[in-house]
C-alpha cells in the first residue's frame, strides 16, 4: 500500500520492515491516516512476543534511527495485529 506524506510517496511495507527489526516484535502493521496538513500519515500497530512487553518511547527512538522523518509513524499502538484465514494482516 502507498502512503503519501506531504508529497512524498513509500510504501508501508518500509515501515514495517524497519519496526520488525527491533527486538522481541513478532507483527506489525503500518496504516495510513488521513491528515489535513500532509494529506496522510502512518499509524503502526505492533505485537509484540508472547511473553515480552515493548516500551513505546524506545520502538519510538530505534524507529527515528531507522527511517526517513516523513516515515516515521506519528502513531504506535500495541496490540495484537489481526491475521487473517490466509495469514494475511486484516
Amino acid at each position: 500500500e502507498v502512503i503519501n506524506v506531504g508529497g512524498l510517496k513509500f510504501m508501508a511495507a518500509e515501515v514495517e520492515r524497519g519496526a520488525l527489526t527491533f527486538p522481541n516484535v513478532s507483527l506489525v502493521k503500518a496504516t495510513p491516516r488521513s491528515n489535513p496538513i500532509t494529506g496522510q500519515h502512518v499509524e503502526l500497530s505492533v505485537q509484540a512476543n508472547s511473553s515480552n512487553d515493548i516500551d513505546i518511547s524506545s520502538i519510538k527512538k530505534f524507529m527515528r534511527e531507522q527511517l526517513p522523518v516523513h516515515m516515521m509513524p506519528k502513531r504506535i499502538i500495541i496490540e495484537e495485529v489481526e491475521v487473517g484465514h490466509r495469514y494475511k494482516r486484516t
